[in-house]
C-alpha cells in the first residue's frame, strides 16, 4: 500500500485527480476543468490509475463520453490522502 500512495504523491497532478473524482463518477473535462489539468494529461492519469486497480471505467463499451469512478480501494486512498 505504501508503494500506490508513493505512486500517488510522486505527481501532484495524480492525488488532485483522485480528490477530484471523490465519491462521484466524471467525464475527463470535468475533472480537467475542476483541476486546471489539461484534458489530456487527465486522460493519461486516469489510465494509470486504471491500471493500478485506483479508478475505473463505468461504460467502457462507449468511445466517446466515458465516465470514470475510483474503485473501492481507490476510495481507501482518497481517505488517506485527505
Amino acid at each position: 500500500m505504501e508503494d500506490i500512495i508513493e505512486y500517488i504523491n510522486n505527481s501532484g497532478y495524480r492525488a488532485k485527480v483522485i480528490k477530484s473524482l471523490g465519491n462521484d463518477s466524471k467525464f475527463p473535462s470535468k475533472i480537467a476543468k475542476e483541476t486546471q489539468i489539461p484534458q489530456n494529461q487527465v486522460s493519461s492519469i486516469l489510465k494509470g490509475l486504471i491500471e493500478k486497480e485506483i479508478a475505473e471505467v463505468i461504460n467502457p463499451e462507449v468511445r466517446k463520453g466515458r465516465t470514470y469512478r475510483l474503485t473501492e480501494y481507490g476510495l481507501d486512498m482518497l481517505d488517506k490522502l485527505q
